[in-house]
């Protein structure tokens, strides 16, 4: 028997005895059109379950059917009165499915403000990513908060994100690729140029730096050297430069 002929069967006679097996087969079904056309069937028979029992899978497919639908307003009513819904699976769920704005809802709700970032570089927010991010506070978070802020030619949010991620060695080469692959070298020099005040700057900034100057800004190069010699990672600078003589 067809799904939609199951539901409007048992919301006839009020039977939500087999709504597992209902829900199974809803979510078993792959995304398409013609399965967008039965989600607002299923929201009736998920209410009219819901009457008669309380139950996390209720819950969860009901939510997630409304976020299929771009029903943001009844969502949120949902999530603000008395509900079951596991707001982490199914606003992983929403993510997966491209449904940013209420997947930012759910993570709202548990305060998952790494996966709010997210939501929220997608929906090209970056202002309020950076919020995110801030609270979130990882270098994971950071990275593709900035990553994106670049891509979009937002600079100045790109330096905020950036700020954070530079001080991590491990991470700052990466950060450079970026860079460069954009072809925005200006920015990453000004970036790494604030980056050797900050307290937690380390050798990485100061030599990464110099080889950046080696390829863009030769002529800052000697001078960079002369102040801060000692924080230079000497052999990495001339092995850079060395490489870079022989590509150019």
């Amino acid at each position: 028997m067809k799904v939609t002929n199951a539901m409007e069967a048992f919301m006839k006679c009020k039977d939500h005895t087999f709504y597992m097996r209902v829900i199974g087969l809803m979510e078993s079904e792959p995304e398409s059109e013609e399965k967008d056309f039965k989600y607002p069937l299923f929201i009736k028979y998920l209410l009219m379950c819901r009457e008669a029992t309380k139950d996390v899978n209720i819950d969860n497919a009901l939510t997630f059917s409304y976020a299929k639908l771009d029903k943001l307003t009844e969502l949120e009513n949902f999530l603000s009165g008395t509900n079951s819904t596991d707001s982490q699976k199914v606003g992983d769920r929403c993510f997966a499915a491209k449904k940013y704005e209420a997947a930012k809802r759910f993570y709202t709700a548990v305060k998952n403000n790494s996966k709010i970032a997210s939501c929220l570089v997608y929906l090209k927010e970056f202002s309020e990513a950076i919020s995110a991010a801030k609270k979130a506070n990882t270098p994971k978070t950071w990275k593709e908060v900035c990553m994106a802020c670049v891509a979009a030619q937002e600079y100045k949010l790109a330096k905020d994100a950036a700020m954070n991620i530079i001080v991590h060695p491990d991470e700052l080469e990466g950060l450079i690729r970026h860079y460069e692959s954009l072809g925005v070298t200006n920015e990453m020099i000004a970036l790494l140029e604030a980056g050797v005040n900050l307290e937690r700057a380390h050798i990485g900034i100061f030599t990464e730096l110099a080889i950046l100057y080696a390829k863009y800004r030769p002529e800052k190069l000697m001078e960079h050297c002369k102040t801060y010699m000692k924080k230079l990672n000497t052999t990495k600078l001339l092995r850079a430069c060395q490489k870079f003589m022989l590509w150019k």
